[in-house]
């Protein structure tokens, strides 16, 4: 028999090492995370069911004050004079995409402006469409912004504005709208069910924040968006208007809570 020596031994494995080891493209691919939000947002119904009170010409001269939106148990949810505004989940931040969106339609029938509370991410104009069958004159703190024939629509222009922006009817005046104009806010959309899309985000500081038309509901509270990384918002919001938030890692779904905010009730009788 023939002696193999160590050191021919050892050479010999050097040599097959390469040849054992699975070759690169075997290798199980590193997954590379987006950088950006998705998420769910889980409305109470019965927040959802609010009502409005009706506005005709009989009951005009009594709409000098705010109609209501009541909720079933009876108890005073929003003051209002339109029907219930849209909820908004809006992100703001330095690096926000900025897109130019089709201007939100406000229409003005019954005497009053539909919807009473409108929302603007970024500075625009809002469409109102004029279905009385007399021409109107649109207010604003500045004076007269447009006047609307019968029938005609025309579109408003609104800058940015900390405090909300009131539009009346020179015409009409116990006919009020308000609107809020952001100075640079994406909308993040989410369908009947309440999830969220996927919506990209570069790496950076934002702000999440909740909208009920112009009311502000929750927020702006900080929140931060990681390089290759995607972040999960989990939102409820209860019948009485309590937001509360949590943004975790997509990738692990580890929860790290953010905030909690609650609308006080209002004093009015």
């Amino acid at each position: 028999m023939y002696r193999v020596s160590a050191a021919f031994a050892a050479f010999s494995f050097v040599l097959l090492v390469p040849f054992m080891a699975p070759p690169a493209h075997a290798q199980e691919p590193v997954r590379q995370e987006k950088a950006g939000i998705r998420g769910r947002v889980v409305v109470e119904p019965e927040l959802l069911a609010a009502t409005e009170r009706p506005v005709d010409a009989i009951r005009a001269e009594a709409l000098e004050t705010s109609a209501h939106v009541r909720r079933p148990r009876g108890r005073r949810l929003l003051p209002m004079m339109a029907a219930m505004p849209d909820l908004a989940v809006v992100i703001q931040g330095e690096d926000v995409r900025v897109d130019s969106p089709s201007p939100k339609t406000v229409v003005i029938e019954g005497m009053r402006f539909v919807p009473g509370q409108v929302l603007l991410t970024r500075p625009g104009a809002i469409a109102i469409e004029n279905r009385q069958a007399q021409t109107l004159t649109v207010m604003g703190k500045s004076g007269a912004l447009a006047t609307i024939a019968a029938g005609e629509t025309k579109q408003v222009a609104l800058s940015s504005d900390k405090d909300d922006q009131v539009l009346s009817l020179k015409e009409l005046p116990f006919a009020r709208a308000v609107a809020k104009v952001l100075d640079r806010g994406l909308a993040v959309p989410f369908d009947a069910n309440g999830d969220m899309p996927f919506t990209p985000l570069v790496e950076g500081e934002y702000s999440i924040s909740f909208w009920m038309g112009s009311e502000l509901l929750y927020g702006p509270t900080p929140f931060q968006v990681k390089r290759n990384r995607t972040s999960y918002i989990d939102a409820t919001i209860s019948a009485n208007s309590v937001v509360t938030v949590a943004v975790k890692d997509a990738s692990m779904f580890v929860a790290v809570p953010v905030a909690q905010s609650v609308v006080p009730p209002s004093s009015e009788p």
